[in-house]
């Protein structure tokens, strides 16, 4: 009876089981451009949707890796878009993580 109610109001609870986002990491030398650019590269896979990337000077000096929202994402998927980011100058890892309900947005 509780799922059918939840389901009902719009349960958020199985939503946020699989929160999860990728993160491609890439070398300190690698500029914002080029972050830039294998965002914009990878920007039409199914169901890896770009973070935003951070505009401040602060942020940009500090950051060294993109984002990809992957909630709905199966493996064919996740594959397809690290082979996208493995072309992509200074890139060096790629990881998908699990987002706690306090990350998720």
């Amino acid at each position: 009876m509780a799922c059918a109610v939840l389901s009902v109001s719009g349960c958020s609870w199985s939503s946020s089981l699989k929160a999860r986002e990728a993160v491609a990491h890439f070398t300190p030398e690698t500029t914002a451009a080029q972050r830039a650019a294998a965002r914009a590269a990878c920007l039409d896979l199914p169901r890896a949707r770009p973070e935003p990337i951070a505009t401040d000077a602060v942020s940009i000096r500090a950051h060294t890796d993109i984002r990809f929202r992957v909630d709905d994402a199966n493996d064919h998927d996740i594959a397809q878009l690290y082979a996208c980011l493995q072309k992509q100058p200074g890139f060096v890892t790629a990881e998908t993580i699990p987002l706690s309900d306090s990350n998720n947005g």
